[in-house]
């Protein structure tokens, strides 16, 4: 399972980062902005190939440069976490020159800059068609276009589990419960009238991914209301899939909600981080991704569909976010430029973007410490436990 969750975080990201580097070297392509170099995975190089003018495609050692009058080198790099484009005068250099980034007209700078993220909504939008097609997880209770959908396997999943109640310990949001003592339920009707009706103690037998389990506990009694809990907030969960004229208006009302509920996110992070109360609990890293992956990986291949969906607009959002080293602030420098009716020094951009960068380095490694301090023994735990410590 490690392997599994390994190999899926790193197709993963590698999909995500590649989608949104082809975002701005398509572009960049469309105006006749030179891309010098197209990589997949990270340096140190493995090799490269260049289309020579002459037709002949070169082959590139992994030291190798390219002929400055070739078309786009495209690199095979060590390190498979996505990918980078190389565009010439990205950075304000080669301002004379035609095939430069630097001399282009600020809006079709702006579209170069802006590509990477539309292809990342765009993948999304794509991810969820596709889910909604093959069948999401729903909540069937109040469906309002059942007569459209097509459900499958109903149950009954828990969403919450109440602190200091007796499902507290035994069971986890997303499992769902498959038994009562034997009996099959369906509803979540079922369960409340079975625990209600049975106080002295029932077994549970549940599904936690594919994994089957069985717990025994005691219902606890609600005084003054003659009501007996687990402590658990149940959801009528079914696969509910649409045909392809549904499924992409759904898509496109999700992405929509998506990128809304993400945004709120990060202005709620953003006002925390301002105000001095520091970075929530629920933000993750790149540790705390590779947890959630191998969770998803368990559920099943929607789950992880619907994961890289949230991963993708994410991707797409962070980089839009107006602040240095991110593709939204340069593109903040272009909005300057457009303003000032000239644009900002190139050194004093360069090293705007240098200290962004650093700053929201520093962000990781804070988030990173959070993760290792919250998922450590689980980590070690898998480790030990695959290679046998």
């Amino acid at each position: 399972m490690l392997l599994t969750t390994i190999g899926v975080f790193i197709v993963i990201l590698a999909v995500l980062v590649l989608v949104h580097e082809a975002g701005h070297f398509f572009a960049a392509r469309i105006f006749s902005i030179r891309a010098e170099e197209f990589g997949f995975g990270f340096p140190p190089r493995i090799f490269g190939v260049q289309k020579l003018k002459t037709g002949i495609w070169k082959f590139l050692s992994a030291r190798g440069v390219g002929d400055t009058d070739g078309g786009t080198v495209y690199s095979l790099n060590w390190f498979p976490l996505g990918g980078f484009v190389k565009i010439k005068g990205e950075s304000g250099e080669n301002q004379k020159d035609q095939d430069s980034f630097a001399a282009r007209p600020i809006w079709q700078r702006g579209i170069v800059l802006a590509a990477g993220v539309t292809m990342n909504v765009a993948l999304a939008f794509v991810l969820l068609v596709a889910a909604l097609m093959i069948g999401m997880p729903q909540d069937v209770s109040n469906l309002s276009d059942a007569e459209l959908a097509k459900i499958k396997n109903p149950q009954v999943q828990i969403l919450e589990v109440e602190k200091g109640y007796p499902a507290d310990g035994i069971f986890r949001p997303g499992d769902v419960i498959v038994s009562l003592d034997g009996i099959k339920i369906k509803t979540i009707d079922d369960v409340q009238k079975y625990v209600n009706e049975h106080r002295d103690g029932i077994r549970v037998g549940y599904l936690r991914g594919k994994i089957e389990g069985e717990s025994s506990l005691a219902p606890k009694i609600i005084e003054g209301k003659d009501r007996a809990v687990m402590g658990v907030n149940l959801s009528e969960v079914a696969f509910v899939s649409y045909p392809i004229s549904t499924s992409i208006v759904k898509g496109f009302n999700y992405t929509i909600s998506l990128i809304v509920a993400i945004l709120n996110g990060y202005y709620d992070l953003f006002v925390r981080l301002f105000s001095g109360k520091g970075v929530s609990a629920e933000i993750s890293g790149p540790i705390g991704i590779a947890v959630y992956t191998g969770m998803v990986v368990k559920l099943g291949f929607i789950y992880v569909l619907q994961f890289a969906v949230v991963l993708s607009l994410n991707l797409a959002i962070l980089n839009f976010i107006p602040f240095p080293a991110l593709d939204g602030g340069r593109f903040l420098f272009l909005i300057i430029e457009k303003i000032r009716g000239k644009a900002v020094h190139s050194r004093i951009e360069n090293f705007s973007h240098t200290v962004g960068f650093i700053l929201l380095m520093a962000l990781v490694v804070v988030i990173t410490y959070r993760d290792i301090a919250r998922w450590g023994n689980d980590i070690v735990r898998v480790f030990k436990s695959a290679f046998g410590w």
